[in-house]
């Protein structure tokens, strides 16, 4: 990689990520982490020169096959790259390793989740939601990654936007947020969301 320009990544990646794929066996997850640090370090993904549309290309087809195994030390370099992109390919990050969680360790799992609610939770907090069912976003940008449990899922909940934010969730989607596994780990949030959803008008 270090003899390859990175002007020339496009075509080298057209060439060997159909391989990889074809031929999985014949790669092993040291020479995969290869290419996908050489692509973090020197693709320069995040810049506003590539736009979403062969972000999109990268992703789908260039990188995919790189991300079979994915190793947890190298997730936060590709989920970064998405905090500098538009929401929309934030989220076909997320989407595209859903499509591949079989293959993903529990621990790269565990470091996706983290991730994600980290990019939820700032610098500007929710900034991708767009004013619909505030449970159904969070499970459509989680996925199978998992879901915040009741404090943490507080804590995205800016003070002055809680009631707003809850009222976004009808009767059925609380039931099923609240039914979420380890959903309640501690009672007093559970009575400050109830505060909050009352106040929404909610019955």
């Amino acid at each position: 990689m270090a003899v390859i320009k990175p002007v020339d990544y496009g075509a080298f990646f057209d060439t060997v990520s159909p391989a990889i794929e074809t031929h999985p066996a014949n790669y092993t997850e040291e020479v995969k982490s290869a290419f996908l640090q050489a692509i973090y370090d020197r693709g320069n993904l995040s810049s506003p020169a590539i736009n979403d549309s062969e972000f999109l290309l990268w992703l789908r087809v260039r990188l995919r096959p790189l991300l079979v195994d994915l190793s947890p030390s190298l997730v936060t370099p590709l989920l970064d790259i998405g905090k500098n992109r538009s929401c929309n390919s934030s989220q076909e990050i997320i989407t595209l390793l859903d499509t591949l969680h079989l293959t993903l360790t529990n621990n790269t799992k565990r470091e996706i989740f983290k991730i994600t609610l980290l990019f939820l939770q700032g610098p500007t907090p929710l900034k991708c939601y767009t004013g619909r069912s505030l449970y159904i976003y969070l499970k459509d940008t989680f996925l199978s990654f998992g879901f915040p449990d009741l404090s943490t899922f507080k804590s995205l909940l800016p003070a002055t936007r809680e009631s707003e934010l809850l009222s976004t969730i009808n009767a059925a989607e609380l039931n099923q947020l609240l039914n979420q596994p380890n959903m309640i780990d501690n009672n007093s949030d559970i009575c400050v969301l109830f505060n909050n959803y009352n106040s929404s008008g909610e019955t």
